[in-house]
């Protein structure tokens, strides 16, 4: 009877360590969700396997609670006021200030007539970011911690250089591939002020660094060729009241334009009519964007998406 017991207690201490190398597999290929969902399992159906592996699990919960978190305003109303675009309009705009705090908050919706793919080439080609966003003038990576992640740094250009200076920021973003689990690739994004082994640009005159608290991007592909994006972030911009004519100026050239032209580049770099430096960039990262491509077109090949 003991031995019989033993057994299978081996046997589920076994079947929690796969479980174990699974959710490693997960999270290292920066599918969070299965990641996070496999953790929750391993605690409920094998604590002592869970607690065996404490450590990482809590890097996996972390992980998971900072997606939550940045992905709180991405449904629901309350306190938004819609700024820019109808209802019957691709892209809509909306702003939230924070009472008595610096922080302000955007919101975007928008469906973009581009592949999943080509979005998400556009946004991983940081240093790029000047040929194709008229309001970045500069940009640099910095870091690739993973497959997924970047560290890296880009200003903005002022309007107004004269009353109002350019902005900056150093910031880390990460990739999740969620379309297995929920449909979607889920960008996060925040200020970053140090890591280890990583030179930060100072901060140059007439610049200020503002801190980005969060920004959330959520990528879900409709068919091959469409693509309905919700992002939603919360700065400090370093001055406290922002003025009328720059909230307008963030929700039409930054947020409005800035979505048109993503899809634009995106939609030029699909058709690649001609070689372009983004074209380069792919060949130049081939196995990247296989791998990338290979897991979009799987998708979409999995939902009958044409």
């Amino acid at each position: 009877m003991g031995g019989q017991r033993g057994q299978e207690d081996a046997a589920a201490v076994e079947g929690g360590e796969e479980m174990v190398e699974r959710c490693k597999k997960f999270f290292q290929e920066d599918c969070l969700f299965q990641a996070v969902r496999l953790e929750r399992e391993i605690a409920e159906k094998h604590p002592e396997v869970h607690s065996k592996y404490e450590e990482f699990m809590q890097q996996v919960k972390v992980a998971s609670d900072e997606a939550e978190g940045f992905c709180k305003d991405l449904q629901g109303d309350d306190g938004w006021s819609h700024v820019y675009g109808s209802k019957e309009d691709d892209i809509r705009v909306w702003y939230k200030p924070e009472p008595d705090s610096p922080i302000h908050a955007l919101r975007v919706a928008a469906t973009i007539d581009a592949p999943l793919e080509y979005l998400l080439v556009m946004v991983n080609e940081i240093t790029l970011f000047p040929s194709w966003l008229p309001f970045i003038s500069d940009s640099e990576l910095l870091a690739k911690p993973s497959k997924c992640e970047r560290v890296c740094w880009w200003k903005v250009k002022s309007p107004l250089p004269a009353i109002f200076s350019h902005r900056d920021s150093c910031v880390y973003g990460r990739a999740i591939d969620g379309l297995d689990e929920d449909g979607c690739v889920l960008l996060l994004i925040r200020s970053l002020d140090e890591m280890q082994g990583v030179d930060f640009p100072e901060v140059k005159p007439k610049t200020i660094r503002i801190d980005i608290k969060y920004a959330a991007v959520k990528l879900i592909p409709i068919n091959n060729n469409k693509t309905k994006v919700v992002a939603a972030g919360s700065v400090d911009p370093k001055i406290h009241k922002l003025p009328s004519w720059l909230i307008n100026w963030v929700a039409t050239k930054v947020c409005y334009m800035g979505v048109i032209l993503w899809g634009r580049n995106a939609r030029r770099v699909a058709e690649g009519k001609k070689d372009c430096p983004h074209r380069q960039r792919m060949r130049e990262d081939a196995e990247f964007y296989a791998w990338m491509s290979a897991r979009v077109h799987s998708f979409n090949e999995r939902n009958g998406h044409c």
